[in-house]
């Protein structure tokens, strides 16, 4: 997710919460929701044209939950992440191409619930996977399939990840009923997980103009009241869900299938499977997989979206054991070509602790923390926050180093001057920053230090190009006459773009034109009086530099550095545009 510059941090998780509010929900509202109670399923509403969020609890001590009940709302149409379908639907209702096609182009998943609708009176058919009792298991194969027979409706999530397990080590599987997530403000409200969404209706007494409209399933006309559909959200899991597998279960290596324990009365049936694999016997270290699958059978008396799982969410814990980084790669480093160590030299203080399987694997590290985890889940809406950067680079005295503008379109002749003394010095600092770069190479694995010196090497490559340039600016008039007018151009853009505001327009009754208001400035006034406001006019270290790079092979067009495609590697609101524009008005 990209934000605004401005943006706070809590604006941030604020929108966050809104996002996943509209995507996996349950939505998050502007104001309390009415409380009502339902009679035999059915809300007897006294306002007929109502508004606003309503919300019920399912009993006295429970937290209050969603209602759907706009016209046409149903949670099929509203939410499309974190949906966890019956495995019956794709082995029994497989979609045409012309189906898929449709759907496709579908924003409101009409055709998804028409193909309800016809799954609704399809016999039951035997589940594909076989369905064990509590604590048995499976005779593990490589045909294990973590994947759901239809992408648009998946039945199942996973994450794999990495574990050591001690003696009467154990695997705790959480389903829980709610969270706060680590990205929201301690103040927020925690997000609703694991709910399913059930049919109710809503009536009222028709009003005299209210007409309902005719040929419409939703609304049925009985003489002086009118009934709606509803839907209403329920937790799907009992409070406190979880399931546990012992070290001496991963033992014999099989497919492990848990039934979970559902709320009496529950049309949704879920099932966790875990898949181990032993990486190294002696030292007790295990790559598993968790899978949590939605084997609900079709029944025709059950509505079909009642079977959904939403909100889907599990996390995984040890207890006695820890887990361990996940096994990104079994190839030794000198197998892997230069692309692949560069990456591994650059993120080799970051880790990855479990990947996902039709989601995303979490976990709860603060920036640049390299111990262990506590925590893995299954998230399907996934939010990280990562380490600010600064584009500024700071001299021995913390000041940072900029280079005025002003004074590199103002470079005299001669080489002398404090524009060549900023240039030399920014030449010098970075030539140092190479040395000292190394002579840290010690500090790194032996293994990457080939590729480290191969990094620095491509440093002194640019070091050689920056010098190259400014030589070409001290022996070519061209050049340096077109890199002043580049940097008088950047400056005066400055000016007009960061200064100069627009003036509002004033009725000229003599003209009798709407003219703007007080004196006319422009930017090159502001520059030869010398009244451009303080931070302006000033390049970063790196945007010079670039510009002082690129001179050659701009202006030379037999130079090799035409073979090379220079690209400047930064976040959003670092200035790479302006280095390139710099570049630009060079040419």
């Amino acid at each position: 997710m990209v934000f605004w510059k401005g943006f706070t941090m809590k604006e941030r998780s604020l929108l966050i919460e809104w996002i996943r509010g509209e995507l996996v929900g349950p939505s998050r509202t502007l104001k309390d929701p009415v409380i009502i109670d339902f009679v035999n399923n059915n809300f007897a509403d006294t306002v007929p044209r109502r508004s606003g969020s309503m919300g019920w609890r399912p009993d006295r001590e429970s937290d209050i939950e969603e209602i759907l009940y706009y016209y046409g709302e149903t949670p099929y149409r509203k939410y499309g992440v974190g949906l966890l379908h019956p495995i019956a639907i794709a082995t029994l209702m497989p979609d045409s191409p012309d189906q898929i096609a449709t759907a496709a182009n579908d924003s409101l998943g009409v055709d998804s619930e028409e193909a309800f609708n016809e799954e609704k009176d399809v016999s039951d058919d035997e589940d594909k996977m076989e369905t064990t009792d509590e604590g048995s298991m499976a005779e593990t194969s490589e045909e294990f399939d973590i994947s759901s027979f239809d992408i648009r409706r998946p039945s199942t999530v996973g994450i794999s990840f990495c574990v050591r397990l001690f003696s009467e080590g154990q695997i705790e599987i959480r389903l829980p009923q709610k969270k706060i997530f680590t990205w929201q403000e301690e103040d927020s409200r925690p997000f609703q997980l694991n709910g399913r969404y059930e049919r109710c209706t809503r009536s009222w007494l028709k009003e005299k103009k209210e007409q309902p409209k005719e040929n419409n399933e939703q609304i049925k006309r009985n003489n002086e009241v009118i009934t709606t559909t509803m839907w209403r959200r329920r937790p799907a899991v009992l409070p406190n869900t979880e399931i546990i597998i012992s070290r001496n279960e991963l033992v014999s290596r099989q497919v492990i299938r848990r039934d979970i324990t559902m709320p009496e009365g529950s049309p949704v049936s879920l099932r966790i499977e875990a898949f181990p694999r032993q990486i190294q016997p002696a030292e007790d270290l295990w790559l598993l997989t968790i899978v949590l699958r939605n084997s609900t059978q079709f029944h025709n008396e059950i509505e079909p979206r009642e079977m959904i799982l939403y909100q889907t969410y599990f996390d995984v814990s040890v207890r006695n054991g820890t887990f361990e980084k996940y096994p990104e790669s079994q190839r030794p480093f000198s197998d892997l070509d230069q692309d692949e160590q560069a990456l591994a030299l650059l993120y080799r203080e970051s880790s990855t602790w479990a990947i996902g399987h039709g989601c995303a694997a979490g976990w709860d590290l603060e920036p640049g923390q390299s111990s262990s985890v506590s925590l893995i889940y299954a998230d399907v809406l996934p939010s990280v926050q990562l380490p600010s950067m600064t584009p500024e680079i700071k001299d021995g005295n913390g000041n940072p180093i900029l280079l005025s503008m002003r004074e590199l379109a103002e470079l005299p002749e001669g080489g002398h001057g404090p524009a060549w003394q900023a240039i030399e010095k920014l030449v010098e600092k970075y030539e140092r920053w190479i040395i000292r770069q190394r002579e840290q190479l010690q500090n790194i694995p032996e293994k990457m230090r080939a590729i480290a010196d191969a990094h620095l090497d491509r440093c002194n490559d640019c070091l050689y190009r920056i010098r190259r340039g400014i030589v070409l600016l001290r022996e070519n008039e061209n050049i340096r006459r077109a890199f002043k007018l580049a940097n008088l151009a950047m400056f005066l853009q400055q000016i007009a773009t960061k200064q100069l505001k627009e003036r509002p327009l004033q009725w000229n009754p003599v003209r009798r034109i709407a003219v703007p208001d007080g004196t006319h400035l422009s930017p090159w006034e502001v520059f030869v009086q010398h009244q451009e406001e303080v931070g302006l006019g000033s390049w970063r270290a790196f945007q010079i530099a670039f510009l002082l790079m690129s001179l050659e092979g701009v202006a030379d067009g037999e130079s090799t550095d035409r073979e090379i495609v220079d690209l400047i590697w930064f976040p959003t609101g670092g200035g790479k545009t302006e280095a390139y524009l710099g570049v630009i008005a060079f040419y």
